[in-house]
């Protein structure tokens, strides 16, 4: 399953884009920073990554704090409507989207995607943080009201230090499925807003094909390696995965 991936890192560093790798040359990786293209949709991705990752964290912190600690009438069918955008086919959110802001017009792309974004990756967090938040014993925090902390003091100091892994396992989680977000992304994005994997992908329906693709993809790769090592370093990855289910 990895060779895939091995290939395509060294094939960025190849004269050719054939197998076995012909030469080494950083030639490709240097056609990816030269191309404006490339580098305002690696700046959008950016940006819209860590503004999605914050957004999706807030809401999704607070929905599943909400979805386990209260019980209410249809608590399972908001849970299930929170989670389906995982299962959902990534088309079936784009489209109907698109028709959506065709229709109410006046949205900036940016917008658009940062809706779209929200959406895919919110679930993550409620799923991880639930997980988290199954596993905080109450009573630390009826001590902590007893003692005569407010509510939001009770969260602040007991509640989200209890639930951190969970929380940053949702943020780390969403800011890489942002990221790496491109089958619905195709249908909200304009000429001036364009994200780096719809780039690498309208460079490939252009018909251009040598290894400047794979010295792209391995950008996206360091990207997911970066991500697991924080996620490794901060929460421990068995334990990331485990919350993030």
């Amino acid at each position: 399953m990895l060779a895939p991936i091995v290939m395509t890192v060294f094939l960025s560093f190849s004269r050719t884009f054939n197998f076995p790798p012909n030469g080494f040359t950083l030639e490709w990786y240097g056609n990816v920073v030269s191309q404006a293209e490339f580098m305002n949709g690696l700046r959008t991705s950016l940006i819209l990554a860590v503004i999605t990752a914050v957004v999706s964290t807030m809401l999704g912190t607070g929905m599943a704090l909400t979805l386990t600690r209260h019980a209410f009438r249809g608590r399972s069918l908001v849970h299930s409507l929170f989670i389906s955008p995982i299962v959902l086919p990534r088309v079936a959110l784009g489209v109907p989207l698109f028709l959506f802001f065709l229709m109410i017009q006046g949205t900036s792309a940016l917008a658009r995607l940062l809706i779209l974004h929200v959406v895919i990756t919110c679930p993550y967090v409620v799923a991880a943080v639930s997980a988290s938040v199954q596993g905080v014993d109450r009573r630390y925090e009826e001590a902590a009201m007893n003692l005569g902390a407010s509510p939001l003091e009770t969260f602040w100091k007991i509640t989200l230090p209890l639930i951190r892994p969970g929380v940053v396992a949702g943020f780390l989680f969403s800011f890489v499925v942002s990221f790496d977000e491109v089958t619905a992304s195709v249908f909200l994005t304009d000429g001036r807003t364009v994200t780096f994997p719809v780039a690498l992908f309208f460079y490939l329906v252009r018909g251009t094909l040598d290894p400047t693709v794979a010295a792209a993809s391995s950008f996206m790769l360091v990207m997911v390696v970066v991500v697991g090592a924080l996620l490794a370093r901060y929460v421990g990855l068995a334990r990331a995965l485990g919350v993030a289910r």
